[in-house]
């Protein structure tokens, strides 16, 4: 990946963006065509960080399986990473089961090893039909990917992964997370595949909100 990747940050390129507006033409769609309520939901007051990016908050579960199919076509949509879009992955715990593997996303976070573990474990979970759902296994399942157990351990039980959920607790509330894969753009537009109609379509409405944001500056 040619972007840097700094905490929960990636980066898309303006030749990606550009990219994004070809299909978007290519598919009939554009952003000033998108229709709130049909396309997404607003769920705030769009805002573009500080030094231009585009906020962009994914919603997800390693045990969800459209999660994993969007991961893998987001992921390579975000090969090219550079401004303007700053991009937050943020793993959601509908209930207490899925909190090992949301608290094992950052773990992975802190010890700054998402690239090592995040697409292995969507392909781990609904490939191989792994059970990861304890700490014991996502343990050993850290260690085959280069991470030390010691590390493990101590990322496991710290406060960081603790913050990591409280934060992840209150995004979810702040903008109404229901269903999974969810992505909330420039914090106020929710898109989700009920309303775009395909992971897809997904992607595409995606791309012209933060394309009408970049061009707007908000």
């Amino acid at each position: 990946m040619t972007g840097k990747r700094t905490g929960w940050m990636r980066r898309m390129s303006g030749v990606l963006l550009a990219a994004a507006a070809a299909l978007l033409m290519a598919g009939g769609g554009s952003a000033a065509e998108l229709k709130a309520g049909e396309d997404y939901r607003k769920v705030g007051e769009p805002r573009v960080n500080d030094d231009g990016t585009v906020p962009v908050a994914d919603f997800f579960s390693y045990l969800c399986p459209h999660c994993a199919r969007f991961s893998e076509r987001f992921s390579a949509w975000l090969e090219r990473a550079q401004p303007p879009v700053a991009v937050e992955e943020i793993p959601v715990v509908f209930r207490p089961s899925w909190e090992p593997l949301a608290r094992a996303y950052w773990v992975a976070e802190t010890l700054g090893a998402v690239e090592q573990v995040h697409g292995p474990l969507f392909r781990a979970i609904h490939e191989q039909r792994r059970n990861l759902g304890s700490r014991e296994a996502l343990r050993a399942f850290f260690v085959e990917h280069g991470v030390e157990g010691e590390a493990f351990d101590q990322a496991w039980d710290g406060i960081g992964v603790d913050r990591g959920l409280r934060r992840a607790r209150q995004a979810m509330a702040d903008y109404g997370i229901r269903v999974t894969p969810s992505v909330v753009v420039a914090e106020a537009y929710l898109v989700t595949p009920r309303q775009a109609g395909s992971l897809e379509a997904m992607i595409e409405t995606i791309a012209a909100l933060v394309e009408r944001h970049a061009e707007e500056g908000g």
